[in-house]
């Protein structure tokens, strides 16, 4: 098993190399367990702008994270990590940081944490789709943080209350609003957050 493993991620990566180095109109990259640097990549994935990750493994991703680093107009993140490992110093982490003010789509599927203290960057961000546990960490950095231009908001086994909080902090511009929650409370103060946001 483990020599097949290690086989499929050769062929995979030399796969990703191929299209690095062939393909120089690239926008939307796909990535899930290649953890090497891509050569090139820095000139041939000038025009990436979504980016597509899976984390199953408690190691970094050095060369998605070389990746990220070398783009100029990264616009659209999603992200799915079944780590339940805290996720708030390693180099993807890192990496997104200094193009949080670009980034206008970010879409989280997460067991644990996702350094929720880059939220209050995300300064340009029109969607934000969720789906985790909430924790208190998770709460603070979330509803702390403004969100002046967010117009689609999507949130899963999170609390209304939460939901509340991100209405509240936007600039009036949300046009959609889904809410999954296991617990219904606050269902009037929900109500009236929308209610206030809708006739501003």
């Amino acid at each position: 098993m483990e020599v097949f493993l290690s086989i499929f991620q050769i062929v995979l990566l030399e796969i990703y190399k191929f299209f690095v180095s062939e393909c120089s109109n690239i926008r939307y990259l796909d990535l899930g367990e290649v953890r090497h640097p891509f050569p090139g990549a820095e000139i041939c994935l000038l025009n990436l702008n979504e980016v597509d990750y899976y984390i199953e493994f408690k190691y970094d991703n050095i060369g998605l994270a070389k990746l990220i680093k070398t783009q100029k107009r990264i616009k659209y993140i999603k992200v799915e990590d079944i780590t339940n490992e805290e996720r708030e110093k390693d180099d993807i982490i890192k990496a997104l940081e200094e193009y949080a003010n670009l980034i206008i789509y970010l879409n989280l599927s997460m067991q644990k944490t996702f350094s929720y203290l880059l939220f209050p960057k995300f300064v340009n961000l029109q969607t934000l789709k969720e789906c985790m546990y909430e924790s208190e960490i998770i709460e603070k950095n979330l509803t702390a943080a403004i969100y002046p231009k967010l117009q689609i908001l999507e949130l899963e086994y999170m609390s209304i209350h939460i939901a509340i909080k991100i209405i509240q902090n936007t600039g009036g511009n949300l046009w959609e609003i889904k809410i999954r929650t296991i617990k219904i409370t606050h269902s009037r103060e929900y109500i009236q957050a929308i209610y206030k946001i809708v006739h501003t």
